[in-house]
């Protein structure tokens, strides 16, 4: 237990120490991003940013074979109730994501809001090249519903 310890610390680290410079943005940069965001998501990044960044990266790139990326896969471009479904009850054992396994644990996010929910997949849905629709409250709803 003690091992798994340092080995988590030194993952968030190693998350957190990444290079920054490729993360920073000009203030005039920031400010283009915020006019050309809808309010949703600018809210799933917000959100993105408290609860998803230091496994998935900013980029969301993940990080090699302990964190997959968000990037074009069909965990995140697919079926919406999976998605959903892996946010509100997190995920444990062996994945494979583009041909490379995992084998992590990614906590429950059940706390959040459906609006939250919402917003950080619509935010994972519409970034980094991805295309996918927007998720809805309702969606979220109907996914939290189907588990009680």
């Amino acid at each position: 237990m003690k091992h798994f310890a340092i080995i988590l610390a030194l993952m968030v680290l190693f998350a957190c120490s990444s290079d920054k410079k490729k993360q920073q943005q000009s203030p005039a940069e920031v400010a283009e991003a915020k006019t050309t965001m809808s309010p949703k998501i600018q809210k799933g990044l917000r959100v993105y940013k408290s609860n998803c960044l230091a496994c998935h990266q900013a980029d969301g790139s993940g990080i090699a074979r302990v964190n997959p990326p968000l990037i074009g896969t069909k965990w995140v471009l697919g079926d919406k109730e999976t998605l959903i479904g892996v946010v509100l009850n997190g995920l444990e054992g062996k994945i494979e994501v583009d041909s490379v396994k995992y084998n992590s644990v990614m906590n429950s996010f059940s706390y959040l809001s459906d609006e939250e929910v919402a917003a950080l997949l619509t935010y994972v849905r519409q970034s980094w090249g991805n295309d996918a629709s927007e998720i809805m409250a309702q969606d979220v709803a109907a996914v939290r519903s189907k588990e009680d």
